[in-house]
Formats: structure tokens, C-alpha cells, sequence
């Protein structure tokens, strides 16, 4: 006979209670449903969802419920949901937290009018500088994306006084997403790597008047670097996404850079 721990025993005590919430929820659902229902899976979907959510973390709930929230344009209450991890410096997220962040994100940046843009900017931006990185590919997608999304609108709305600290907050976030990078995706011709050097070429090109030439150059290295890599082990798919990628980082460079002496002409 097997021995048990009190642990064990509660364990077992506290899996029972959860079937028999589960089971009376269950039974709760099927009375609403008609005899010989045509439909059974809507009963199967239901009590699997039931027990998924008996099984879920008090952490999982809150961004599911964040995610929801958001959804459904309850920007500012999603936030305030996930403020007591967003708070914490020290906490990591997983892709699926990292996504509804995401998801937050971008609603609170595009529902908002022409006057708070700024503000929900500010809000966005503070957030993403709190988030300790993860050196996972789809992670650090979604991350940068969102990044993205955040610098790109306060390109438009920030005061000409603003944009050097606001270039300043945009170069220490990428730096560390490229740092980050070299681990998530080891070859440089890769398509989600280049990826994010395509969003910091077209930042450099939204804030030309107080971008520096060191970011530019980075771009442009990247790009000649990738492209001498070949294809390497990349499929044709991936190597023509990579290509595209490389020419669009060359051109957003090279126009930068053009514009950039127009300005120096007219001054």
C-alpha cells in the first residue's frame, strides 16, 4: 500500500472538490439544453472550459480577464488588471502573457483620439520599458512589435523639445532587443531577426532630425551582413522573405540618409 503525506491528502481532497464543482456546473449547463440535444459538443466544449478554468492559476486568470478586457476596449481597466505584475520589474512573461500585452497595447494606442494619443504613448512606453526580456523568438516579435507601434505614434504627436528623449527611451529599448536578439535567432539572414531591424530602420526614418548615425549604421550593417550569409540553411520561402527584408532596411537607410542632407542644405 502506497503511503501519502497530509500533502498528498489535500491534494486529493482539493482535485475531488474541484470534479464535484466541476460536475455540478456541468449538470448546470445541461438543463438548459434539450433532450437528445442535436448538438452534444456544445455540452463537451462547456464542461471543458469549465474545468480548464478550475485549473488555472489566480496569474492566468488575470490576463485572460485582461485579455478580454481589452477586447472588448476596456483598455484602461486591462491595465489596471495586470498593473500588479506590470509594477514588478522582476517578473518575466510567457508568449502567451507577452501577447496579450500585445493585444492591449495596440487597442489602447488605436482607440484613443488625436488629443490623448500622446498620453496613451507615454502610458504604452512605460510599460514596455518595465518588462524584463526574453530571449525567445516569438517573444521578442510580439515585444518589438508592440515597441514599435508605441514609438512610431509618438514620432507624430511629440513635441520638437521631446523628440531627443524620446529618441533616447526608443535607442536603449532596441539595444537591448538586438542584444537579446543574437540569442533568439543565432543566424543573421533570418527573417524574424531582420524583421526587427526593418521597425528601427523605419524609427531612424521617423525621427531623422535626432537620430544618430551610429543607429543608422547598425541598420545597414545588418543588412550587408545578412546578405553575404547567403542562404545558408534557410528555405526558399524564408530566404525571399529575408531578401525582402535586407532591401527594404537598404532603402529606408538610404533615404534617411538622403533627406537627412536636404535638411543640413536648407539650414
Amino acid at each position: 500500500m502506497a503511503l501519502t503525506s497530509p500533502s498528498d491528502e489535500s491534494d486529493d481532497a482539493e482535485t475531488l472538490a474541484r470534479i464535484k464543482l466541476t460536475n455540478n456546473l456541468g449538470q448546470m449547463v445541461k438543463l438548459f439544453l434539450p433532450g437528445n440535444h442535436p448538438y452534444p459538443f456544445i455540452w463537451t466544449n462547456a464542461r471543458f472550459s469549465l474545468t480548464a478554468h478550475l485549473g488555472m492559476t489566480d496569474r492566468e486568470k488575470d490576463f485572460e480577464s485582461a485579455r478580454s478586457l481589452g477586447e472588448a476596449g476596456k483598455v484602461d481597466e486591462a491595465l489596471e488588471k495586470l498593473s500588479k505584475y506590470t509594477s514588478d520589474p522582476e517578473i518575466q512573461y510567457s508568449v502567451s502573457e507577452m501577447e496579450t500585452i500585445n493585444t492591449i497595447i495596440t487597442e489602447k494606442l488605436t482607440s484613443c483620439s488625436f488629443e490623448e494619443k500622446k498620453e496613451a504613448c507615454n502610458v504604452c512606453i512605460t510599460l514596455l520599458e518595465g518588462i524584463k526580456l526574453v530571449k525567445d523568438g516569438e517573444w521578442l516579435s510580439l515585444y518589438s512589435e508592440s515597441v514599435y507601434e508605441a514609438f512610431s505614434r509618438m514620432s507624430i504627436c511629440a513635441r520638437d523639445e521631446e523628440r531627443q528623449e524620446t529618441w533616447n527611451r526608443l535607442k536603449e529599448l532596441f539595444y537591448e532587443i538586438t542584444l537579446a536578439a543574437k540569442k533568439a535567432w543565432k543566424d543573421k539572414n533570418y527573417p524574424d531577426r531582420l524583421a526587427i531591424y526593418v521597425s528601427y530602420a523605419k524609427l531612424c526614418k521617423s525621427y531623422l532630425d535626432v537620430a544618430d548615425e551610429e543607429s543608422f549604421k547598425m541598420c545597414e550593417t545588418m543588412a550587408k551582413e545578412a546578405k553575404f550569409l547567403g542562404k545558408g540553411t534557410l528555405d526558399d520561402d524564408q530566404w525571399k522573405e529575408s531578401n525582402r527584408s535586407i532591401d527594404q532596411i537598404k532603402k529606408l537607410i538610404a533615404d534617411a540618409l538622403h533627406e537627412r542632407e536636404l535638411m543640413d542644405d536648407s539650414e
